[in-house]
């Protein structure tokens, strides 16, 4: 045992964005296919999720970022590095590279007994249904048999490579599952239940007005992001353009130098809420992935109808093919939209 309680690790700027940004990407795909295996690792989502809340809040933004690390941060970090791959998509050329070299580095460290020791230890998580959770072996054979039983042509429940689980709170005692497929091509399908009724919400032709009409609905500034980012990702606007809620949701470096990059940054804001008769008006930023257009939208959310597009500004940036993020990102903790 090498007496070490905390070890500080010292990351340049562009060293701990791509860290930050592939830790984050790992935490959000956790169990999929090509990204983390949860029977090959002895960590959960919550622990990711802590690390990541480590570093984050030891960002003071000057060129260099120091992490204090005690025996479980520091486990947590190594378990992540050594699971890096080339499914994670980067847009830095070094990413990878960088990434190797830390992996190595944190071998050297252990090998010469630096690294801090116990007693502390990797705790389990609590359940925590207001981030993605990854279903129990026991429980995901439960919810693809079921799935089967609805969908016995296509067995998605067979073909699940994993399924997650998140609660909805604008939707109180419902949780939204996601099926991910074997095979990473298909993508994933969403289902929602709520006691013993298990809806697969792709058959449906308006998700949120007939989601809106079977179960009580709470549309509150604590509930309305998530139910936005719902209606959004499942109406009519979901099916051809992406939320984007900071700039890395296009895998931009804030602190890129490119003057395509800079006036997207400058472009891009949180959420925003403004409160009016009938519900909120929502402005968002979204990416047409198929016309590389970023542009600003506003639209009318409100409770059991369709959600509306009201405007569009076109910001006119060219940034090429960056990566998309195409999954549901609720339960977002890295952002805070502006509600009024």
């Amino acid at each position: 045992m090498s007496g070490v309680n905390r070890i500080d690790v010292k990351l340049d700027r562009k060293t701990f964005n791509i860290v930050l940004g592939t830790f984050c990407i790992m935490h959000d795909h956790y169990g999929e296919p090509g990204i983390i295996d949860p029977a090959a690792v002895l960590i959960t989502p919550q622990d990711v999720a802590d690390l990541i809340d480590k570093l984050r809040n030891s960002d003071k933004g000057g060129d260099e970022v120091t992490i204090s690390m005690n025996f479980s941060d520091w486990t947590v970090y190594g378990t992540l590095l050594s699971h890096t791959s080339a499914n994670i998509p980067q847009t830095d050329p070094d990413a990878y590279a960088v990434l190797d070299f830390l992996h190595e580095e944190y071998g050297r460290v252990d090998d010469a007994g630096e690294a801090p020791s116990g007693p502390e230890v990797v705790k389990p998580a609590k359940k925590n249904l207001l981030m993605w959770q990854v279903l129990c072996d026991t429980e995901k054979e439960d919810i693809a048999a079921r799935i089967d039983v609805l969908e016995p042509l296509h067995r998605y429940g067979a073909n699940a490579g994993s399924i997650c689980e998140i609660g909805l709170t604008f939707y109180p005692g419902a949780r939204l599952l996601r099926v991910g497929s074997r095979t990473p091509a298909v993508g994933s399908r969403y289902f929602l239940q709520r006691g013993d009724e298990l809806i697969p919400l792709f058959r449906l032709p308006e998700v949120q007005s007939f989601c809106d009409k079977r179960f009580d609905i709470v549309l509150d500034s604590t509930t309305a992001a998530d139910y936005f980012r719902f209606a959004h990702f499942f109406s009519e606007e979901g099916r051809t353009v992406s939320l984007v809620e900071g700039p890395q949701d296009l895998r931009i470096d804030p602190s890129s130098s490119t003057p395509a990059n800079r006036q997207a940054i400058a472009f891009i804001r949180p959420l925003e809420f403004r409160r009016d008769k009938d519900g909120f008006t929502v402005t968002a930023c979204t990416f047409d992935e198929r016309h590389s257009r970023l542009c600003r939208d506003r639209y009318s959310l409100v409770a059991e109808q369709p959600l509306q597009l009201l405007s569009r500004e076109d910001s006119g940036i060219n940034l090429g093919h960056p990566f998309v993020d195409t999954q549901l990102q609720i339960g977002r903790s890295d952002l805070f939209p502006l509600i009024g």
